[in-house]
């Protein structure tokens, strides 16, 4: 199945999209606290489900027995271990007190993606094959995905997609 693309500045859709952008504010922002004070890079995750801090990389990477090797196909994510198998009692103790620390202040906030898939007219599992790219652009979300969306999405040639797909990234990377 080929890739449709679409458009939609339904008020359903924009008020999904705005309610998300929030969220996602508010979880980069609580994810940025916790990068603060750990001193690491700030990692985030997004997916079908939608947007949440992942963890944290330093630069240079962590050379610590208590915290984990980065890991290379996660963007060098370190965490600290969940145990040690050599180490003294002050170590074990130093770990048992970062890992609280660590649970304490992860942030749990996540930014849900299913309202914003709802108003498209479809959700997480009918994207589970297909995929589905999507931005918003002079106040319009622009979908490409070879799922059936919802009326309000309307569907428009793959260049005016394009087109405003090069314009919304000049933008991005203006920013």
């Amino acid at each position: 199945m080929s890739a449709a693309f679409y458009k939609s500045s339904d008020g359903a859709l924009m008020a999904a999209w705005a309610i998300y952008e929030t969220d996602v504010g508010a979880v980069r922002a609580a994810g940025k606290e916790f990068a603060a004070h750990f001193g690491g890079k700030l990692l985030m995750r997004s997916d079908f489900h939608g947007n949440r801090v992942a963890g944290l990389c330093f630069q240079p990477a962590k050379d610590d027995p208590l915290w984990t090797k980065p890991d290379a196909q996660l963007a060098d994510k370190q965490r600290p271990r969940s145990s040690l198998r050599k180490g003294t009692k002050e170590q074990r103790q130093a770990l048992a007190a970062l890992l609280t620390e660590w649970s304490e202040r992860f942030p749990k906030l996540k930014a849900d993606l299913a309202p914003v898939l709802a108003a498209m007219g479809t959700d997480w599992g009918a994207l589970f094959f297909c995929g589905i790219g999507f931005f918003k652009h002079d106040g319009a979300i622009y979908v490409c995905t070879s799922a059936k969306l919802a009326p309000c999405m309307v569907e428009i040639l793959s260049s005016e997609y394009n087109a405003a797909k090069a314009a919304y990234e000049s933008i991005k990377e203006a920013a």
